[in-house]
Formats: C-alpha cells, sequence, structure tokens
C-alpha cells in the first residue's frame, strides 16, 4: 500500500487550493487581506481604468434611465410586463430568426439553452479528463514479442508524460469554457439594459484576471510532479522492503546476509534515482490527478455559473 492522502488543512478556501495542499503536504492560512484588496494588487492601471470605465457607464446609464422614467411616467400609460426582451435569443439553438409571428414552441427558452450548453461543455471536459487517465491499455502478444522486455501493460511511468496531459486539458478547458463564456454573455445581454452591463463587467474581469490566472494555473503540474516522485520513491522503497523480507526467509545466514548487503545498495540507489516501475502508486497517483483535474475545471466553471444564476434570475 502507498500512502494515502495528506492531512487536512484548516484553509477554507477553493476546493483546488485545498487539494494541492494536502497533496503537497502545505499548511495553507487563510489570507490576511480582504479579496477586495488581492483583487486591487492583480489589476494593473490598464486593467482598472477598462473596468472603471464599464462600471461608470453602467452608472451613468441606469441614473439616465431613471430620469427619464421620472419624466414620462405621467405620459405613459401602464406598460404590459413581458416586452419581448427576454426572449431575444430564443431560437439560437434550433437556428431560427426572431419573429414577432413565430409561435413559442418552435423556440427554445435563452436559459434552457444556456444551461443545455454548460452541461453539454462539461460533461465533454469531464469525458476528456476520464480519457487522459483511463486504465493501462495491456500489451498484445505481438507487441511484447516486438519490443523484448516490454511491460505486460502500455503504461508510461515517467512524469513528462503526464505533464503534457495535464497541460492538453488545461488548453482545452480554456479554449471551450472562454467560447461558453461569451456565449452566456451575449445571451445575457439579450435581458435588457441591466442585464448587458452585468455581461460587459463581466467581459472586462475575464480580461483583466485571463493573465494571473493562467499563471496561476500553469504551475499546477510542478506541485503534481512532487506527488508523482514521493509515491514512486515510496513504491520503490516498499518494493525493495518486501523482497528483502522474502530473500531474510528464504536464505541461509551466510548467502542470507549478501543478499540483504545487495538490496540495500538497491534501496539507496531507488531513493538517488528511481528506476520506476508500475505499481499501485501509479493508481494512486493517476486518482490524485482526476481529482486536481476535477477541481480546476469546477473552478475554471465559477464565473459562468454566476452568469447562469443571473439569467435565470432575470
Amino acid at each position: 500500500m502507498v500512502t494515502k492522502m495528506p492531512r487536512r488543512t484548516s484553509f477554507s478556501g477553493p476546493a483546488l487550493v485545498r487539494l494541492l495542499s494536502r497533496l503537497g503536504q502545505v499548511e495553507v492560512t487563510e489570507p490576511r487581506q480582504s479579496p477586495a484588496a488581492r483583487l486591487d494588487e492583480w489589476l494593473g492601471w490598464t486593467e482598472s481604468i477598462v473596468l472603471s470605465t464599464v462600471l461608470n457607464a453602467a452608472a451613468a446609464d441606469a441614473a439616465g434611465r431613471a430620469g427619464a422614467g421620472a419624466d414620462k411616467a405621467s405620459d405613459a400609460g401602464p406598460r404590459q410586463a413581458g416586452s419581448g426582451d427576454a426572449k431575444a435569443v430564443k431560437g439560437l439553438a434550433a437556428g431560427t430568426t426572431d419573429n414577432p409571428g413565430d409561435d413559442t414552441n418552435d423556440v427554445i427558452d435563452d436559459m434552457e439553452f444556456a444551461a443545455a450548453e454548460y452541461a453539454k461543455v462539461r460533461d465533454a471536459l469531464e469525458q476528456a479528463i476520464s480519457a487522459a487517465l483511463s486504465p493501462p491499455v495491456p500489451a498484445s502478444a505481438q507487441q511484447r514479442r516486438q519490443y523484448l522486455g516490454a511491460p505486460k501493460s502500455l503504461v508510461d511511468v515517467d512524469f513528462p508524460s503526464y505533464r503534457r496531459r495535464y497541460s492538453m486539458l488545461q488548453q482545452k478547458m480554456e479554449t471551450s469554457i472562454a467560447a461558453l463564456r461569451g456565449r452566456v454573455r451575449a445571451l445575457l445581454s439579450a435581458r435588457g439594459p441591466e442585464m448587458a452591463q452585468l455581461a460587459a463587467v463581466d467581459g472586462a474581469m475575464e480580461q483583466a484576471m485571463v493573465e494571473h490566472e493562467l499563471r496561476l494555473l500553469a504551475g499546477i503540474p510542478n506541485l503534481l510532479e512532487q506527488r508523482f516522485r514521493q509515491l514512486a520513491q515510496e513504491g520503490l522503497m516498499k518494493a525493495a522492503a518486501a523482497e528483502t523480507e522474502r530473500a531474510s526467509a528464504s536464505a541461509s545466514d551466510a548467502p542470507m546476509a549478501a543478499t540483504v548487503t545487495a538490496l540495500q545498495a538497491q534501496l539507496r540507489r531507488a531513493a538517488k534515482k528511481p528506476d520506476l516501475e508500475p505499481g499501485p502508486w501509479l493508481d494512486t497517483f493517476r486518482d490524485d490527478m482526476r481529482g486536481v483535474l476535477t477541481a480546476e475545471l469546477d473552478l475554471r466553471l465559477q464565473p459562468i455559473e454566476g452568469l447562469l444564476c443571473a439569467l435565470r434570475g432575470q
């Protein structure tokens, strides 16, 4: 058996941070700064100007609508609820055009469409994670004959291959989620001026945060490599220790001493430069990597979930 998940921490932040802190056996404490103060450190002057412009435009537009509404209140009659803004994007999924005379059965509600798009993207990314970390494929008899000394299963036991998989999945998440976020913002903008302002703020925040987020998330494979090396070395040490026990139980005193000495040397070599072999430790690592990828996916999807809540509550 390999080492189980390290101890938990008292940190109550995002699941991804808590998981990485346990894997790396690092105690993480609550930050002393407020989220607003930490955000201020991330925003450069260019991003601050863009965000300020969007927020000021939203405030001015709201004030203008309030003044216009007060001026026309005595002249305008009671307005019927449901002006049609909330259905401006109906028919996107079906490829239909906006026509006031169309029957509502011919179009799809924008909220249902957005929720379906979200579920579709999430399911595709979860399947990609599962496929990248699927169990090893057994090597065929022909492959074992062709490659002398080939393992019984075609499994990578070097970390660079897992680093490439992780980076590939991060790129896939980045591309798919950015496109989905833009589509949901478009649906939100069609709901009216207030929701359009919210979509504009989300777009500005995405542009301001994207470089910082990518830089931080790009460091995750380095933390996973530490976990990989830890589990691999523990697996080798356990295997060598088990071999020593078997030799001690079956050999006579004189041969046993020589065998133990040789195995002790093997243990020292394994500690310095492991010659990696598949084993339970690798299954543990794949489970850990799958958990980290899933937690990262959850984190990346949070802004879209916020937009969907706004879309649902309109």
